[in-house]
């Protein structure tokens, strides 16, 4: 299964994660929390985590090794260690592991949750501690490689796993 990956999006909430992810629908199998909660007809709810998190090693071994599908992991996976598990997950199935680093401005983030519809939108606090908490993505914690997507056009230049939207 050398040519299947798992992609790892990593990213505050409202930076385009999930916009990312659904451009490349056709080639991956995406696995969200949120989708797996809508599919048991529940709100995505704390205490639903760990149970979450079992159906979401499963669907990408079966996506892997059932379907021969690469998957694309589309949570904020904004702390190292909320990212070992796909490292190792990856390391156990032979596969790729690569990070996708959305990069984007506070202002920008605050900007686009507004726009959301009322109920979609998220608490400002909940933003902001996300970005304190952000650790940037590195080939160091065992990715093969890191791409940034990034608003920020300048941060781009020179950068050969770089692509601006």
């Amino acid at each position: 299964m050398p040519d299947l990956e798992i992609i790892v999006m990593v990213g505050v909430p409202c930076s385009g994660k999930s916009a990312w992810a659904n451009k490349h629908w056709d080639y991956y199998n995406v696995v969200n929390n949120d989708r797996f909660a809508r599919l048991f007809g529940v709100n995505y709810d704390a205490r639903l985590f760990p149970y979450l998190r079992v159906m979401e090693g499963a669907y990408i071994r079966a996506s892997i090794v059932g379907q021969g599908r690469s998957v694309i992991a589309d949570s904020t996976n904004v702390t190292r260690r909320s990212r070992e598990r796909y490292i190792s997950l990856a390391e156990e199935l032979g596969v790729r592991c690569i990070a996708v680093y959305k990069e984007v401005l506070l202002g920008e983030v605050l900007e686009w949750n507004s726009a959301r519809e009322r109920n979609k939108r998220l608490p400002e606090q909940v933003i902001r501690n996300m970005f304190q908490r952000l650790e940037i993505p590195s080939v160091d914690e065992g990715f093969q490689r890191v791409i940034i997507s990034s608003t920020l056009r300048s941060r781009c230049a020179g950068l050969l796993s770089c692509e601006s939207y």
